[in-house]
């Protein structure tokens, strides 16, 4: 994982990871983080604005809180569906007119969310307390946030790596 080395984002991913990572009792998940962008799976990025981009292929999942800020995760598969392709790209920008700390409040909230995007959870959460609802409000993994990522890594995926060329 890659994390632009820009503010307190670092820190925000770093946490994040724990976070996630914490999921699991028997360490299931390693993540580490890769100081160069071509050799990461997951990629997050501080731009000032989220990017608009569409591309065939491309699907994106949101994330607001606090009104403060917004994140997007991109992934892109192949033109069958059937293969994730390419490093996911989390992005987490502020909205304009918040003061700094609650842009940074915020930025804790939906870098966690958009991780878990990337690492799999490609659905929002109906469940207003859940972190990966599409409005975070807090820095902590429910029941259901567990479960559901527990379940993800422990169930054989249907979608794969591209195939080596």
């Amino acid at each position: 994982m890659y994390a632009e080395p820009t503010g307190e984002l670092p820190a925000d991913v770093a946490n994040a990871m724990a976070l996630w990572a914490g999921a699991f009792r028997c360490r299931e998940l390693t993540l580490t983080v890769a100081v160069d962008s071509t050799h990461a799976d997951i990629i997050v990025r501080n731009p000032p604005t989220i990017p608009a981009a569409r591309l065939p292929f491309m699907h994106e999942m949101h994330a607001d809180s606090v009104l403060a800020c917004t994140g997007v995760t991109q992934f892109f598969t192949s033109s069958d569906s059937t293969a994730l392709v390419g490093p996911m790209r989390s992005y987490v920008a502020p909205y304009p007119g918040y003061d700094s700390a609650t842009i940074a409040s915020c930025y804790h909230f939906v870098v966690a969310h958009e991780l878990g995007h990337a690492l799999g959870i490609l659905a929002e959460s109906p469940d207003t307390g859940d972190l990966m609802y599409p409005l975070p409000y807090h820095l902590y993994l429910t029941e259901d946030d567990r479960y559901t990522i527990q379940l993800l890594y422990h169930t054989p995926s249907r979608v794969g790596p591209p195939p080596r060329q």
